[in-house]
């Protein structure tokens, strides 16, 4: 079972290796493969399509420094049209999950700590053919956590600094929530081109819910798009609280609060 290890950069290199060589201890049905392993002289592009197209889990070696390099970017993309969203870890070495921009804050990404390391082993374990028990895996990352920790704070010791990361501002941030929603509403669109929602206004509404868009809902009542991607989110109408409410989507009743509390 295939592992492909992406990293950017010297740290971010480093981090990569210890990774490889640390997981194929812990699950031993793993096979690690980061971009170091290619022979001088190879078709690299070749090799490393090849290595793209056999992988089960694909791991991002993340740092501030490249998070926004072309080459990391690139083998992000790669493995998200190949692999399950669950399955393509960005790994936070210096950085914190709201540093991320798109594309890699659309994965669920981990960090270095013990939590998060064995959190990306679970998952690279459920990957195999063969997943080993639970109590098995956690058995084997505390055999071996210690050794990953230790080589882990010589690499952080020995490596350049990263700039500091100036946080990214809130209007960003919903720029990237509204650019999801779209991307999803589109993807709805074509598979639902004739088909009408009878209630757009709550359904709309429970998108908003659902995504915790900060906005007037007023401003998406119109956009079927929205409600065609709220149907599938909410069958029936709910309270944002999460209760069923009267009413249902089917009869085209709007049981879903608005921002004022009227419906």
């Amino acid at each position: 079972m295939q592992v492909f290890i992406s990293w950017s950069g010297e740290r971010s290199q480093r981090v990569a290796e210890l990774l490889a060589d640390w997981i194929k201890v812990v699950v031993q049905a793993s096979k690690p493969w980061v971009s170091t392993e290619l022979d001088r002289g190879s078709n690299w592009v070749g090799e490393i399509s090849t290595a793209l197209s056999s992988t089960n889990v694909g791991v991002l070696c993340v740092t501030a420094a490249n998070k926004n390099a072309p080459w990391l970017l690139f083998e992000a993309g790669a493995l998200a049209k190949g692999l399950a969203k669950s399955r393509v870890i960005p790994l936070l070495i210096d950085l914190q999950p709201t540093d991320l921009g798109m594309p890699l804050s659309q994965f669920n990404a981990t960090s270095c700590t013990r939590e998060g390391i064995a959190q990306l082993v679970h998952t690279v374990n459920r990957a195999t053919d063969e997943p080993l028990p639970q109590e098995i895996v956690e058995t084997s990352i505390a055999a071996h956590w210690a050794r990953f920790e230790t080589r882990l704070s010589g690499i952080l010791a020995t490596t350049e600094s990263p700039e500091p990361v100036i946080p990214r501002s809130d209007g960003d941030k919903l720029d990237e929530v509204l650019s999801l929603v779209h991307g999803l509403s589109g993807r709805i669109q074509r598979l639902e081109k004739d088909q009408v929602t009878p209630s757009a206004q709550a359904l709309a509404k429970a998108l908003l819910i659902h995504q915790s868009v900060p906005a007037d809902p007023q401003i998406y009542l119109s956009d079927l798009a929205y409600a065609n991607q709220a149907r599938h989110l909410y069958p029936r109408s709910i309270s944002p609280g999460g209760a069923m409410m009267g009413g249902s989507v089917a009869d085209g009743t709007d049981a879903i609060p608005s921002g004022d509390g009227q419906t």
